[in-house]
């Protein structure tokens, strides 16, 4: 039998810039949960310069979790994605999203999501998203006994960046530009892993996954064809209490 983890947390982020992460030597404080973690546990932590496939969620999430390719993206649809996989591996699969279920810019990522045992949606129209309010629908599915596949798919960073933090942001990170306002919309992230490690910690194994879907050109946005590969350059972090050799993966 393969070395698995009981239980895997995949945290797919929103717009999720690695050069403004504290974590990559960004000088701002952004991430102090994650540096804090990666000091304390340097042989089960593990973080990567990644690249996005796309500059927009539905292609970059696409490319992501299916064998879908650039040059093969009917792949998407002749093969199993990352949901049918876990399933046919025996986990219970859930998928929790902070984001809209079905418009025209999430058309693929709601066809892999279908596939889950759950899939819940916690939304707001255009209100604020609080991504801070998926942890206790994490925790109410959440079993230490079952081998389990979340799918966590947080608001993260996405314009208009004042909607994705709160007063404790704020007092860590003042300041009114938007650099400032992207800068506070990390640190809630980093808040938001930091409360999902702690669910994963009443596993007996675990491992999390954090991956944006792409990145930013801070105070315009992504998706422009021919702007920049800062629309590219996103972060890649494991945390693993597993048997699973993340470094031979």
């Amino acid at each position: 039998e393969q070395n698995h983890s009981e239980n895997i947390y995949l945290i797919l982020g929103e717009t999720g810039l690695r050069d403004n992460y504290s974590l990559y030597g960004y000088p701002v404080k952004t991430t102090p949960f994650l540096d804090s973690l990666f000091q304390a546990n340097p042989t089960s932590t593990f973080k990567y310069d990644a690249i996005s496939g796309a500059a927009l969620t539905r292609d970059a999430i696409r490319l992501a979790l299916s064998f879908a390719t650039p040059k093969n993206p009917n792949s998407f649809y002749n093969y199993k994605n990352i949901i049918e996989l876990a399933n046919d591996a025996g986990y219970s699969t859930y998928w929790v999203s902070n984001q809209i279920s079905t418009d025209a810019f999430d058309n693929y990522t709601t066809l892999i999501a279908k596939q889950s045992k759950v899939s819940y949606y916690y939304q707001r129209g255009f209100a604020k998203h609080e991504d801070l309010d998926l942890i206790p629908v994490i925790e109410s599915y959440h079993k230490p006994n079952e081998q389990q596949f979340f799918l966590i798919h947080l608001f993260g960073s996405h314009l208009p960046y004042e909607l994705n933090s709160d007063e404790k942001d704020e007092k860590m990170i003042p300041g009114n530009s938007q650099t400032d306002l992207y800068d506070r919309s990390v640190h809630h992230t980093d808040r938001v892993i930091r409360e999902i490690y702690n669910i994963a910690k009443k596993d007996s194994s675990f491992v999390i996954y954090y991956i944006p879907d792409h990145g930013e050109i801070i105070g315009v946005g992504h998706g422009f064809t021919g702007k920049g590969s800062k629309q590219f350059t996103i972060p890649m972090i494991i945390i693993n209490n597993s048997s699973v050799d993340m470094g031979e993966i």
